[in-house]
């Protein structure tokens, strides 16, 4: 079964400890029984909502490298030629086996279908977008710390959860925590998705992984 992710150089960031993370992640999927692809903009330019979606979220306020923030709306273009299993690059599998649930919208993560593992049929990566395209900026979307606004796919699809219609949640075989260090769930070492999130540095995160990774079969 394929498990999906996105990736596309960005000029601003230092790639190196990305495509190392990327080579870990297929591991982790591989060892557990999936066939793990990497998606690029090349596949989210196949859809013919690609010039018209692009334009609109490029107008959303973002703190951001506003390059790396498009490319994160753009995934979701990609995943709705295709439906099935997504999730970020920096989520490495600890005992995931692939699992088939046919048109359900399902998520790992209790908070949305943002950073998580996901299964959606093609209308529900559709759906995503149209979500994403329609949305209104409101005063929740202020950082009140730095005073400005900020959206991303992300907080889009965490404010909107209710309106994506999830059918199951997985919580008890993965979580999603904002860090991969000090977390606030107490046993998060011993559940079968961990997210390496973008609270660190690239190559802060890459030391975490691999520091974690020792005690991993698939390395072995």
């Amino acid at each position: 079964m394929n498990i999906y992710t996105f990736y596309e150089p960005v000029n601003e960031l230092n790639h190196r400890s990305n495509e190392k993370i990327l080579e870990i992640w297929k591991k982790s999927w591989a060892y557990y029984g999936w066939n793990p692809i990497v998606l690029n903009l090349k596949d989210a330019k196949k859809h013919k909502f690609y010039d018209e979606y692009k334009k609109k979220c490029e107008t959303y306020p973002t703190l951001n490298f506003q390059s790396y923030e498009i490319l994160c709306y753009l995934r979701w273009l990609a995943m709705a030629e295709l439906g099935g299993w997504h999730c970020d690059f920096d989520i490495m599998n600890y005992g995931f086996e692939p699992v088939d649930y046919e048109n359900k919208i399902v998520t790992c993560t209790h908070y949305s279908l943002a950073a998580s593992t996901t299964h959606l049929p093609k209308s529900g990566y559709e759906k995503i977008l149209n979500l994403i395209y329609n949305y209104k900026i409101t005063e929740k979307d202020i950082n009140h710390e730095l005073k400005k606004y900020h959206v991303s796919d992300m907080t889009i699809l965490i404010n909107l959860r209710n309106e994506c219609n999830i059918d199951l949640f997985l919580d008890c075989e993965a979580f999603y925590s904002s860090s991969c260090y000090g977390y606030s769930h107490e046993h998060w070492t011993n559940t079968k998705l961990v997210h390496f999130a973008s609270a660190f540095t690239n190559e802060e995160k890459l030391k975490k992984i691999i520091e974690f990774e020792k005690t991993s079969k698939f390395l072995t």
